[in-house]
């Protein structure tokens, strides 16, 4: 039996695909999607999940609020026993940030 992986979604609206590695993930939204600020080194994505900026496996990083809408629209794709647990993160960055009105209806 496989051991359960941590799959993370393309953040770019419309794209399907996810990574189990992030570095591949990054290099797949900066070539396909030509998204520069997907791109996140391993320290920084280390250093957003101890500061809670990023979920405990360093998805879903949300520094700023071009990230928050990001992650609000890569949610739909997160594996399904996740997403308690990414809705509550995105949420409490949206107050972090001081963007909650961008959360949606609902949530």
């Amino acid at each position: 039996m496989f051991a359960s992986m941590s799959h993370t979604i393309c953040p770019d609206e419309g794209c399907e695909r996810s990574f189990v590695d992030q570095d591949v993930l990054d290099r797949h939204a900066t070539t396909v999607h030509g998204a520069q600020d997907y791109a996140m080194s391993a320290k920084q994505r280390d250093k957003h999940a101890a500061a809670g900026v990023a979920m405990a496996d360093k998805s879903f990083p949300i520094p700023n609020v071009e990230f928050l809408k990001k992650a609000i629209r890569a949610f739909g794709r997160a594996e399904e026993s996740r997403k308690p647990a990414v809705k509550a993160h995105i949420k409490r960055r949206a107050r972090a940030l001081g963007a909650e009105k961008l959360i949606p209806d609902g949530w």
